[in-house]
């Protein structure tokens, strides 16, 4: 009977141990392998498990303390249990398996190495608990504790495990403690401590903690006084970050920190992930007993050309430099002419602060336009277009009368030209120019020669041209160009008192005496006819026939590109069908238009005459402008209303190449001379000290204006000779933006 029964319960384990082996295959996967993770750790006095319908399986990890055999075993006969042994190293394939004879308990005898963390997976069928045992000694885990530098933290301990950290005893509450001050920049190690009966203690883990940055070193600049927050933390940069109560923490976005109050502050070097927060430096801003100076209201005295309004004895910072003045005023320095002046009384460094700033631009000084010099054999007669002239023969003494007489016959001298200064307005530079007196021709045999005095005067409406004293040679002739103004006319003109009629020129033939001339005018709608030739010798009709400098007559009035040396590919292209089209240059031939070619005064005498649409015809007072010339008109014209001046010999110049510093002023003066907006626009230039004085405020509103620009290189190139190219650029551009 036993043999019987004995044999059923053999059948029995069979068939229950091959239905666990088709339930609980005999790898880690087939229960899916993250339940590794799960393993919770056993001890050799009986680890509990608890088996359900639900959860067939457990797992437990342990880690032997010696390398020996060890034995796993299930002291159950109720219900069939299996085991299974895996290594830490291997955790797909089973190592050693377990079931006993009876096939109701589990038993693995097997040779285990020391320190070698295993894994045991314990299987069964139904609702059961039980507990297992394993013979051998056991070690606790090492520990892997990691720092969190963010959070100044050490990370990965077990919640409610006790562990010594160099040798002292901790129980941490959550898996992270704080580091302690006096692990920093030191080897701590960490050992995990067992339950002293069943596990021992775990091995050390060695673990070093990195030093703390050092903390920043700022400089603190204090308010100025109570209430400026205008304290600084200086000598920062962006790892850095400030506090005022050392939990709410910002991040420095710059090299300091500014408009703050007086009180605490702390600054610390950023923690990042693998790095510590800097130790804390704590500064403190405070408020000096002092208070801002008063802004300086610096005026300009023109007249002087001097700064006024300063204390006297007081410093001043003027655009960065220190001064002190020993008055109330100071010299203008050459350099500011021009120029934004940024200035700032200084405090006194105890009981003041510096001031806010006061900016003050310094304007340019004006030009002189036309200047005239008629030499005698003993004065010399100076005039000026401009009003408000002063003029001197020595550069120190200066009066208002351009006349001096008593001089030297056939000697040099220096005459000086400037604009006086005014209430309002700097004096211009001077213009300086060396002369020579008419020398008295000595007797010779029975003959001798002298020089004679003509005066010309002109009453209001007009000019007449020389003007003043003038010394001629005796039986030489001079000849006088009456020019009426716009709405006047020449009402008569006399001669030693005597009427010589409207007459519009008058020459003193073999000259022997002293003469006087006067030429007077009167308003009238209709204004004298001009009967000279133009470029063609036909008669002048005051009208615009387009001709340009080679006497051709161009009819082509179609923006359509006739001329055979340009093209849709140059800069010039739009700009000089655009002038050619409103009539005011034409080609230098029907088919050619000669854009590299030089400009010449002439023409650019003619090209003004033919932009403002003038019929006037008004002839010069230039010497060798010949009156059958194509710009004769156009030359008086642009004399007469102060856009074009002659050289200081009295002559023109028709013919010479004009600069494109030249032709810009020809403008400005005939757009009314604008005032420039900055006059430091054009230092941006490299060769800005090239520019003649005269033409700086022109050559500044052309370029504000985008009516000329550079040529590269940072160059504005102010004596290059215009080419007609570049004089149809700068007529088109003044047009589109004068319109």
């Amino acid at each position: 009977m036993k043999s019987f029964r004995k044999i059923l319960s053999l059948f029995i384990s069979f068939i229950m141990a091959f239905s666990m082996i088709l339930i609980y295959p005999m790898t880690a996967m087939a229960d899916g392998g993250t339940s590794f993770a799960t393993a919770v750790q056993a001890t050799n006095s009986g680890s509990s498990y608890t088996i359900s319908s639900t959860v067939h399986s457990r797992y437990f990890y342990f880690i032997p303390a010696e390398s020996a055999a060890y034995t796993i075993y299930s002291n159950n006969s109720d219900f069939d249990s299996c085991a299974w042994l895996y290594s830490s190293d291997d955790t797909v394939t089973a190592i050693a398996a377990g079931d006993d004879e009876n096939g109701f308990a589990f038993s693995i005898s097997v040779n285990l190495t020391e320190g070698t963390k295993y894994y045991l997976k314990v299987s069964a069928y139904g609702n059961v608990t039980d507990t297992f045992n394993i013979i051998g000694k056991l070690q606790e885990e090492t520990p892997n504790i990691q720092i969190d530098y963010e959070n100044e933290k050490l990370t990965g301990f077990v919640s409610g495990d006790t562990y010594t950290i160099n040798s002292i005893t901790t129980t941490p509450d959550s898996v992270s403690i704080d580091i302690n001050e006096d692990w920093f920049g030191a080897n701590i190690s960490i050992v995990k401590k067992g339950d002293g009966t069943t596990i021992t203690d775990s091995s050390a883990q060695s673990l070093t903690v990195p030093s703390k940055p050092s903390a920043p070193n700022a400089v603190v600049v204090n308010e100025t006084y109570s209430g400026a927050n205008d304290g600084e933390i200086t000598g920062l940069d962006s790892t850095m970050e400030y506090s005022t109560d050392q939990t709410n923490w910002t991040s420095v976005s710059g090299t300091e920190i500014t408009g703050l109050s007086n009180g605490t502050y702390y600054l610390r070097v950023k923690a990042t992930t693998d790095s510590f927060a800097s130790s804390i430096e704590t500064v403190a801003i405070g408020t000096d007993d002092s208070e801002p100076e008063e802004t300086p209201n610096i005026q300009i005295d023109f007249e002087n050309e001097e700064l006024t309004g300063f204390t006297s004895g007081a410093a001043y910072s003027i655009n960065g430099t220190t001064t002190t003045s020993d008055s109330v005023s100071i010299d203008i320095d050459d350099d500011w002419f021009c120029d934004s002046l940024s200035i700032v009384k200084k405090g006194n460094g105890t009981t003041t602060t510096d001031s806010t700033a006061q900016s003050l631009s310094i304007p340019s000084r004006p030009t002189i336009d036309n200047v005239y010099i008629d030499l005698n054999t003993n004065s010399i007669v100076v005039t000026c277009d401009d009003s408000g002239c002063e003029f001197s023969i020595d550069g120190k003494n200066w009066q208002d009368n351009g006349t001096f007489t008593g001089l030297e016959s056939g000697t040099e001298y220096t005459i000086y030209v400037r604009k006086k200064a005014t209430k309002s307005s700097f004096r211009s530079l001077s213009d300086k120019e060396i002369v020579t007196t008419a020398e008295n021709k000595s007797t010779s045999g029975e003959s001798s020669s002298y020089y004679y005095t003509i005066t010309a005067s002109a009453g209001d409406g007009g000019s007449i041209s020389p003007i003043g004293s003038v010394s001629v040679e005796e039986g030489e002739y001079k000849t006088y160009t009456i020019t009426p103004k716009g709405g006047y006319r020449i009402e008569n003109v006399t001669v030693d008192g005597d009427s010589m009629g409207a007459v519009e020129s008058y020459s003193f033939e073999n000259v022997n005496e002293d003469h006087t001339i006067k030429a007077e005018f009167e308003k009238s709608d209709t204004p004298n006819e001009d009967t000279s030739k133009d470029n063609t010798g036909n008669e002048n009709t005051g009208e615009d026939t387009n001709n340009d400098n080679t006497g051709n007559k161009n009819t082509d009035e179609s923006l359509e590109n006739t001329f055979k040396d340009i093209s849709e590919t140059d800069w010039f292209y739009n700009d000089v069908l655009n002038i050619y089209d409103k009539g005011i240059m034409s080609g230098i031939t029907d088919n050619e238009f000669g854009p590299s070619l030089p400009t010449t005064r002439g023409m650019i005498a003619v090209i003004l005459y033919r932009l403002s649409e003038s019929t006037e015809k008004t002839g010069s007072s230039f010497s060798y402008v010949a009156s059958d010339k194509y710009y004769y008109n156009a030359i008086g014209w642009a004399e007469k209303n102060g856009f074009i001046s002659g050289y200081d010999n009295g002559m023109f110049g028709p013919n010479d190449n004009i600069t494109r510093e030249q032709i810009v002023s020809i403008l400005w003066r005939y757009a009314g001379s604008p005032e420039t907006e900055n006059c430091n626009t054009l230092k941006q230039f490299n060769d800005y000290i090239d520019i003649s004085e005269y033409a700086k405020s022109a050559l500044a509103w052309a370029y504000e204006e985008g009516i000329i620009s550079g040529k590269g290189n940072k160059n504005l190139d102010p004596k290059g000779i215009a080419t007609r190219a570049e004089v149809a650029k700068i007529l088109s551009s003044y047009l589109e933006v004068s319109e």
